[in-house]
């Protein structure tokens, strides 16, 4: 059997599916692909038709008939996948063509680490020039401080410890050796929808070590049908506090205490720094768990007190600008 098995969990966008499996194509390490599975979620069987645009690939189409719950369409093809490793690409994404090849090099090579994950940009189509990259300085962190063209190697504790604030990645640049997805699948199916991904990586990172490149090879698409833009912000924030928690328990189930792990990593972190992580800090634990933990230096000032921080950054930079102008 070939060492791949991609998986590609579709719902109703045939459009955005063409892109998909025309990446798949395109990989250097195609011949290295045992099966596409391609699983049509909303009953929508113009995907189908997709499929047999790309008679190169070893597509096996499957249509849920009824639907699955979103989780539950992740848990169906985590199960259904039967080589050693696992990529996931969800209908709207795509990669660049040597993403498979890169990763499968990496978990050949390394046999500790079970998933390897790397940066994503992030564009409301193809065609658009417009875009940002997501790559966390906290991930950063706790990795120890890589530099940015080497592969990061996160252990257990720097694992836990990034997926106990944020999600640390994207689930399109995901592959991952199948037993250890297997070893994830039941605590993933039980999350909450947005937190499915985090809810992974933490499991993830208590089976093994990941690797992640800070080399952009996978592309996101950013519109308005993706999860994050379609659920209220309350049910949203209250899923992510919740999975903090869950993960807070999972970590010392491990021996690992996230919150003495955050104050090794920030111990002379680069001076402006803490402006950026802030946020991060907030959304996860609140003031509340910020003052127990220690991390008082996140809790925003009064409202007066932003206003003048602010107004002082207006007059700083005004300054400079004059200065600048006169030289």
């Amino acid at each position: 059997m070939k060492p791949l098995s991609v998986i590609v969990p579709t719902a109703s966008r045939p459009e955005f599916l063409e892109t998909a499996l025309q990446s798949i194509s395109r990989q250097t390490a195609a011949s290295e692909i045992h099966e596409v599975l391609v699983s049509e979620n909303l009953q929508n069987r113009a995907s189908e038709a997709i499929c047999r645009k790309f008679p190169e690939l070893p597509i096996r189409y499957i249509l849920q008939d009824p639907p699955l719950s979103q989780v539950g369409h992740f848990d169906y093809l985590f199960r259904t996948a039967r080589a050693e490793f696992v990529a996931l690409v969800c209908d709207d994404d795509w990669w660049a063509p040597g993403h498979l090849q890169a990763a499968l090099e990496a978990l050949v090579k390394d046999g500790d680490a079970v998933a390897r994950f790397s940066a994503c940009l992030y564009l409301p189509s193809e065609v658009d020039t417009r875009g940002w990259i997501f790559r966390s300085p906290m991930l950063w962190l706790a990795a120890g401080r890589p530099s940015y063209c080497d592969l990061w190697r996160l252990r257990q504790d720097q694992g836990l410890a990034t997926a106990w604030l944020m999600t640390p990645f994207h689930t399109s640049s995901i592959v991952v050796r199948r037993e250890a997805l297997l070893s994830a699948a039941p605590h993933v199916v039980r999350s909450h929808v947005y937190q499915a991904d985090r809810t992974l990586h933490a499991r993830l990172a208590t089976t093994g070590r990941i690797l992640y490149d800070p080399i952009v090879d996978t592309f996101v698409r950013w519109h308005p049908g993706a999860l994050t833009q379609r659920l209220a912000s309350a049910e949203r924030e209250s899923a992510y506090r919740e999975c903090t928690e869950q993960i807070y328990k999972l970590s010392f189930e491990h021996g690992i205490d996230p919150v003495s792990a955050w104050h090794a990593y920030l111990s002379d972190a680069p001076e402006g720094m803490a402006e950026e992580l802030g946020p991060v800090f907030r959304r996860a634990l609140g003031d509340e768990k910020l003052a127990e933990y220690g991390f008082q230096k996140f809790i925003l000032p009064g409202l007066p007190a932003r206003a003048l921080r602010r107004a002082r950054r207006i007059w700083k930079r005004a300054v400079l600008r004059a200065i600048g102008s006169e030289q």
